[in-house]
């Protein structure tokens, strides 16, 4: 008897037409979780592909404050019915500021009050970012230095911001920031993305390095701060338009609802006209909440807040998706710490979101006021969808031991099993990545990627990241 023709046998059917990637899946992209581990417990790792859809990327300006008083929120018109991860631009904290260059006279006022060790710094006029002044620190000579004197203060735990720009890429012209206590200095090399333009660096006070370890700085007592040219460049300036500190991070609670099938009316509508969404997270991991808590990092981070999520475990019966072509409110409530969130530059005179506006409002009962013409928070808006995966990556913090085993696996929004990658039964390597070019594996839409991951609790393992590489299909967006 021969064997049967391809066409004919339902497990080479599963193969051939499930996992042939459709024309359409034309773009790509990556995520990674990681996931703290029970010794000596079975761990199960879930992990659903993110796609981004309706966003705004610029964030280049505050565009408002998260305070005690002040809601601030973004209306976006939803394209997928779930919401897998979200992302925002914000600074924690309110700035004290060292100095911002605005108070001087003169290039004579200026050198009086930083103290320099070579070249003088000079009051720039028309390099500038913000207000009419900036110090200029010409680059010529190595360890040029200017020092600034500040009342004592505790600077532990605390940020340096700096608004900065290099007339030189980072690799032909460097420079460092410092703090010192008046005998001992620790400092920072500053690392310019590019030159020619303004950017903000934050650097937290725990990550300077002593220039003397043996004798550290007293960080309880910091009475100067400080820059140094580290690698000069004839013809190079180093351009400051403001140095402010900054108090350690606090938290930022986020919330979602459901605002109905027309545009909230500025200055009338609330958001309690609206429904709030209380059953935020993936059920299949953790109970409903009505909030989310972002832990804030000092100075200014773009936040992808992986566990903000809504309506994505469809294999859960109480799961609540989202309703396709209604707008919802994504809003930052204060804790403890002021906030400012990030939008476009407004002198740019550009909507760049069209579906939607960032707001403030007092309360959840108080009307919503669009903040301005072209104002939109910096946000993204991550959802599942089809997806296939390519290459998966998975490394544990430690070498499992003997008794460690794991099974990888695809389930569908059914929880069935469509498609296994690893079997019990082998020895778990430290890590692991899988090749799947050539046989792409389909994650249905509500479908996950899962690891349970048997620990052995005579091991050192105590974290394991997994990730994942995957094509889809351009969502179709509201924008």
């Amino acid at each position: 008897m021969g064997s049967m023709p391809i066409e004919n046998h339902p497990i080479q059917r599963v193969s051939v037409i499930d996992n042939v990637v459709p024309p359409s899946f034309t773009k790509s992209s990556a995520m990674q979780r990681h996931y703290g581990v029970a010794k000596g417990a079975l761990n199960r790792m879930r992990m659903r592909p993110d796609v981004l859809n309706e966003h705004v990327d610029s964030s280049r300006e505050v565009q408002s404050t998260v305070t005690s008083s002040n809601i601030v929120g973004q209306i976006f018109k939803a394209s997928g019915d779930n919401i897998n991860s979200v992302y925002l631009t914000l600074s924690s904290a309110v700035g004290i500021v060292i100095d911002d260059f605005e108070s001087y006279v003169s290039s004579a006022a200026l050198q009086a009050a930083w103290a320099a060790t070579g070249e003088l710094a000079i009051l720039n006029t028309t390099v500038v970012d913000d207000g009419l002044q900036s110090m200029e620190l010409p680059g010529p000579r190595d360890g040029d230095e200017w020092f600034f004197t500040i009342a004592p203060f505790d600077m532990t735990g605390f940020n340096v911001a700096l608004r900065v720009l290099s007339s030189e890429i980072y690799s032909l012209f460097q420079v460092s920031v410092s703090i010192s206590d008046g005998v001992h200095t620790k400092r920072y090399q500053l690392v310019m993305p590019s030159a020619g333009t303004w950017h903000t660096l934050s650097i937290e006070e725990s990550a300077m390095t002593e220039d003397d370890p043996a004798n550290p700085v007293d960080v309880t007592q910091i009475t100067k701060i400080g820059f140094r040219i580290e690698e000069k460049q004839h013809g190079a300036s180093f351009y400051i338009d403001s140095i402010t500190k900054t108090t350690s991070p606090g938290v930022l609670k986020v919330k979602l609802w459901n605002m109905g099938a027309t545009l909230p009316i500025d200055g009338v509508t609330t958001l309690g006209d609206g429904v709030q969404y209380t059953s935020l997270g993936d059920l299949t991991e953790v109970p409903p909440t009505a909030d989310y808590d972002i832990n804030l990092v000092g100075g200014q981070r773009l936040y992808h807040v992986h566990n903000f999520i809504a309506g994505v475990a469809e294999e859960i019966p109480t799961n609540e998706t989202l309703v396709v072509g209604n707008y919802y409110a994504l809003t930052l409530h204060y804790v403890d710490t002021n906030v400012d969130v990030w939008g476009p530059n407004l002198s740019y005179e550009t909507k760049y979101y069209n579906n939607g506006y960032a707001f403030t409002t007092g309360s959840e009962v108080a009307a919503v006021n669009a903040i301005g013409p072209y104002s939109d928070l910096m946000f993204g808006i991550f959802s599942t969808q089809e997806t296939f995966i390519y290459n998966l990556f998975a490394q544990a913090d430690a070498v499992p031991n003997g008794s460690a085993e794991f099974h990888a696996m695809v389930e569908d929004k059914n929880m069935r099993i469509t498609d296994v990658i690893h079997t019990h039964g082998i020895t778990v390597p430290q890590q692991n990545n899988i090749d799947l070019t050539f046989c792409p594996v389909r994650v249905p839409k509500g479908g996950k990627f899962e690891l349970d991951y048997g620990d052995d609790a005579s091991d050192d393992v105590t974290e394991v990241t997994i990730g994942a590489t995957y094509l889809y299909a351009p969502p179709a967006v509201w924008g």
